[in-house]
This record gives structure tokens, sequence and C-alpha cells, in this order.
């Protein structure tokens, strides 16, 4: 069994349309069960072959799991302690759940379902169902591994892969007694399939007598390794199926083929496709499919059908397996769930409590978006619905380098963008990505630069501002693309641009720098530098100037353009530039947006709303611990803050109606 990694909400049940061409023969009655990282945890989940509403039978799952023949238990890995996987079984009604094994890798039935053979220290080992009889099955040569075992359907040999790895692995079989070891192939990368009655096996080789070049291709022997044919080119994952009569297999689609090498033909792609699985009555076969693995089911009349979406939402899911005896998923110990991420802690009397301090904050018309402190994920929330949404793939900090200022997020009616960053081996990674509320999978913002995965080398970008229909950003000069944490910072390199769909487009650059700092109806306010601002189109053409000596903060929305000079809140003319009011500032205040006529700071201590047409300063001082942030739209007021407990995360939300 192959090990999945991990891919770095509203609430209620969504029932989404299906993604058919046809219906898959067969598949209507069948239930799939399937990993998913639509936790960061992991889970198993099932839903019906026809599609259907998601249901959740665990937590806390690493791989695919392993359905019992007999369709009694599914066995599974889950999360262990110091990076190990413990080896579990699990009961359909969820009556039984029994740890069988810690430091445990892929698993297989025997065909009764009273044992297990699993991986373990490089060996092979068997238990029971109920824990008894653990032996170790083999003893590999000093240096090697064993793993991904395959119990035969007649019970009589145990097929594993014996590896340093590389060109060098070799498919073996032995006796369940750990007599009659036999090499079958050599140069063998994926897990092999028996046929039904467990007389043949086929597997990958790219040379089973370890000699020749690099060509893998699909091979079928006896279970000592006479007996062997070559059927077709293959570089993926194969099953045989239940009927005998067909072997499908994945390598940029799926085919089939049948076990004498006639008979072949294409039934998807060419598409990323992986992992068939057939189901009980060989008519439909299961797959992961795209680039977020959604799993599909196929018929072998060549109708396919989407039967998990994250695709949507970002995120894998795969390993699917067919419950044995086309049971229904209402018979299984499992609870409903929504498609969606779910979203990060609760709302409570209004205010929003996460399971994590809150770092940022932009709005947008009547809704906000949050990134929380560990991995800076992103959410968003609308208190008039309740309507909250998690977004994948969160900006990413390593060790020293977090640079909180290129992983800002910004809000732009129904889209959402942020700045990515990574570090990896050395070598450091940016990019912007941007998603819609109603299709939270993100996409990188092409443009930047030449790379397919729209992220750059020594190319950040940063200062992400937004507002109605406009995104807009600057770029950056990282360090060398190679180091070791922590890496200097990067610099502004005076490019501004805007994001159209999902391409970035430059509109303006500058010796001196062009850092945005707000956006408004189609104007984008920029820091020049030297004290200098300046409201430009979306084309990058200068509307108005302003010159504020010594300014820390500015703001732009309707006529007012805001400044924070030392202890004093400046208002300007967007339209002209000229001074219109200046007022003191709350002490140690730092200004955070403006709406209205009224400038929205935060200290220490409170949240303030300067009114700049006399000066008037109302305060909220928030139930929890600074440092705050604050996002006034016409709605009302967000503003979040800290508190202690498992729910440290707060954000709070003021009706325009309820404010001072």
């Amino acid at each position: 069994m192959v090990r999945w990694a991990a891919v770095v909400a509203a609430a209620g049940i969504l029932l989404l349309p299906l993604s058919a061409a046809g219906a898959p023969r067969g598949a209507g009655g069948g239930t799939l069960v399937f990993y998913s990282n639509r936790t960061v945890d992991g889970g198993l989940y099932a839903v019906r072959a026809a599609g259907g509403p998601l249901r959740l039978l665990t937590h806390g799952v690493v791989d695919p799991p392993r359905w019992s023949p007999n369709g009694r238990y599914l066995a599974y890995l889950r999360h262990g302690t110091s990076g190990a996987t413990t080896l579990w079984i699990r009961s359909a009604d969820g009556r039984v759940t029994r740890l069988l094994a810690h430091d445990a890798g892929g698993v297989t039935w025997a065909p009764g379902g009273r044992a297990l053979a699993f991986s373990r220290a490089d060996r092979i080992w068997v238990e029971r169902v109920d824990g008894s009889g653990l032996h170790a099955l083999t003893t590999p040569p000093a240096g090697a591994r064993d793993g991904s075992p395959e119990w035969s359907p007649d019970g009589s040999r145990i097929a594993f892969l014996r590896a340093p790895g590389g060109l060098s692995s070799a498919l073996m079989t032995v006796r369940p007694t750990g007599r009659g070891l036999h090499r079958v192939a050599m140069r063998v990368f994926e897990t092999p399939s028996w046929s039904p009655a467990g007389r043949r096996i086929a597997f990958d080789s790219s040379g089973p007598n370890g000699v020749g070049p690099f060509d893998p291709r699909l091979y079928v022997s006896s279970p000592d390794g006479t007996h062997r044919h070559n059927l077709v080119a293959l570089n993926g994952s194969l099953a045989w199926s239940p009927n005998g009569a067909w072997i499908a297999y994945a390598d940029g689609g799926l085919f089939v083929i049948h076990p004498d090498g006639t008979g072949r033909r294409r039934l998807v792609g060419p598409d990323s496709v992986s992992q068939p699985e057939w189901a009980p009555n060989s008519a439909s076969i299961a797959v992961e499919r795209g680039r977020e693995s959604d799993v599909w089911v196929v018929g072998l009349n060549g109708a396919q059908r989407r039967v998990t979406f994250g695709w949507r939402y970002g995120y894998f899911n795969g390993g699917a397996v067919w419950r044995p005896r086309s049971r229904p998923p209402e018979r299984l110990a499992a609870r409903l769930v929504p498609w969606q991420i779910p979203p990060n802690g609760v709302v409570v009397n209004g205010v929003l409590e996460a399971t994590q301090p809150i770092v940022a904050l932009a709005a947008d018309a009547n809704r906000v978006a949050m990134t929380y402190a560990q991995g800076r994920c992103i959410e968003t929330w609308r208190p008039a619905t309740g309507v909250r949404i998690h977004f994948p793939f969160c900006n990413l900090a390593f060790g020293a380098m977090t640079m909180p200022e290129i992983t800002r997020v910004a809000v732009a009616g129904p889209r959402v963008a942020w700045g990515f960053f990574e570090h990896a081996l050395g070598t450091n990674s940016y990019g912007v990505f941007a998603a819609t509320l109603s299709i939270p999978n993100p996409n990188a913002i092409a443009g930047l630069c030449s790379t397919p995965s729209g992220t750059c080398i020594r190319a950040p970008a940063g200062d992400l501002v937004g507002s109605g229909s406009l995104l807009a950003f600057d770029s950056w000069v990282g360090p060398e693309p190679y180091c070791n944490l922590p890496c200097p910072p990067p610099k502004r390199d005076g490019r501004l641009y805007r994001i159209d769909g999902n391409a970035a487009v430059q509109i303006a650059s500058s010796q001196t720098g062009l850092t945005p700092l707000d956006v408004d109806n189609g104007r984008i306010l920029v820091d020049e530098g030297s004290g200098e601002l300046a409201v430009v189109s979306t084309s990058g053409a200068t509307l108005a100037t302003v010159s504020a000596p010594g300014f820390s903060e500015a703001r732009l929305q309707g006529a007012d353009l805001v400044a924070r000079i030392g202890g004093t809140i400046v208002d300007y003319d967007a339209a002209t530039g000229l001074l219109v009011h200046t007022w003191p500032a709350p002490p140690s205040c730092v200004l955070e947006d403006v709406q209205g006529g009224i400038a929205v700071c935060v200290s220490g201590t409170a949240v303030h709303l300067l009114r700049l047409a006399d000066g008037r300063d109302a305060s909220i001082v928030p139930p929890g611990a600074a440092p705050f942030h604050a996002q006034l739209q016409p709605a009302g007021l967000f503003y979040s803050y800290t508190v202690s407990g498992r729910r440290p995360g707060r954000v709070a939300f003021v009706p325009s109606s309820a404010l001072p």
C-alpha cells in the first residue's frame, strides 16, 4: 500500500452536481471508502459510487484503508509518536476499534479476513485480527527492506517488495509459513496485483532480470516467476479485475488490457490518473484523477463520474476502496459532514472564537478575511449569514524566515489573494495565490515568473491590497535563491501590478519604489518613497499626489486620503491633494483603515474611531489583549484581539448602527 503525503467552510451538507459523461455501468449501488486530507490530520471518508453526501468514519489517518474480504473490518494506519504510524482495525459498525501494531507500514488481508500481513522494522509480519499470533514472516539481508505486502486470493502466498530501492528493488513471494521464498522479478516499483485465483501475478518492472536500460513494462507471471509474459509499456499502478478478465493500469491515463495482452484500450486520458481499484462486479474502476487527485468512477463502457470535490475546496482525495458486497454507506458507522474544509473555531454570541491567534485582518463590504498565526492559514467570515470559508495552502513560514510583510491577505468582492513563501532545501520560493468564495481552491497568479507552478525563485511579491473588483500588489527582490535560515529579507523593486483573473499585469514602475497601501473605487494609493504619496489608476496613471513627509501609515476611501504623521492624523483631499484637517492622534495609535469619514487606528489598549470632520475620538476597549487589528466597512467594524484558553483568537463585529 502506498503512503500518501499530506499536501501542506460553511455549515451544512452540500450536495454538488455530478461531473459525468454518462453513468459508469454497475457503480450505482457501490460504496467507496477513501483517504482525504480535508482536515490537517487526515481521515477516512465514505461516499456512494453514484455520488452523494460525504461521511466521515475517523480522523488521524495517514494512508488509504483496506477492507477485509468479508467486509467486516477496515484496516488503516494512524499517526503515531515520533513520526511512526500505528496499524488499527475498525469494524464496519464502529463497535470494534483495535490497535494491532506500532511502527507499522502497508497492510494486506488474508483471504478469510482473520489475519493481516504488514511491514514493520524492514520485515513482513503476520498477526490475527484479535491481536494474537504476531510473528515475523521475512528476514531481509543486511541493508535491505521488505514492504508492500499483498496476500494472494487463494491464501497460498504473500507477495512483497524487497529493496534498498532504485533499480535493485525485487518482487518476492513467500508462503504464510515463511517458507518457499521466491524472487519473481527485479526492478519492480509498484505494489503487484494477483489474479482472482492466485495462480498468476501482475507487476511492473524495468528489467525483471535486473539488467538492461530503464524500460518499465507490465508483466504477468506465475508466483515463482516462471511463465513470464511482457504485455505493454507501464509506468504506474495496476489492478487485476475480480472476474479475471482485465488488468487496469494507470500511465498518463487509465487503460485496460486482457491478461494475455489483447484488447488494450484507453478509458481515461491523457490525464493524471493513479491507483485503479476495481468494483466487486468488475464493471467499473475507482481511480485518483486530476491535479487535486479527486476520486472518479470509470466504467468499462468509458463513462466517467467524479464522486469527490477536492478540486473545488483544495484538498486531496484518493486511495479509494470498494466496500465488499456493495452495502450502502448509510450502514457504516459514520457521520455526515460538508464537503468544505472545516473552519477554525466557532461563533459564539456574534464573536468568532478561533483556536489560533489572529495576526492580520482584511475586509471588503460585509465580510472579513483573517490570517491565523500558525501556518498563516486564511479564513473569511460573513456575520450576516454566518458563512465561513477556509482556504487551503496556507501562507507558509519556516524557522526565522516568517516575513509577515509578504503573507498579507487582501479581499476584493468575492476574491481573496495572499502572498506565499516557502523555504525548502535552502531554496526560497515565492508567489501570489488567489481564490474565490465559491471555489476556495487557489490558483497561482501567472506573469511573475515562467515556472509552471507559478511560484518564483528570488522574486517575492507582497503588499497586497484589494477592494471591490481590484487587487493590487508590488514585487520585491529576494535574497540569493540558496540560503540557510534565517535568510536576509527581500527588498521592494518598484514594480506595481494589478490582478486580472489569474494573471498579474504590470501597470507602473519606479526607481524610488511603488508600494501599494490601499485600494478604493478603482484607485490605488501608493507610497513613492521619501514621504511622497500618489493615487494612481488601474492603468498606472497618476490621479493625485500628496507630500506627507514622515508619514507612518496611509489609507484611501472616497474623498479622504488619510495619513498618520507622528502624533497627528492628517486628512487630505484625495482628488486635489490639498490638506483638509489635522487632528491629534490617540497615543501610540496605528492607522489601519478609513471609511465614511472615520479613521480607524489601534493602540495597545483600544480601537479608536476618529471622526475626520470634527476630530471626535470614540473608542472601543476589546475584552482581551493586544495586538489589535481593525477594519471598518459600511456594514460595520471588525476587530480582533487575543484571550487565554483553547480558543485564543477572537474577531468581533459591531454593526454600523451600534458603533459609538
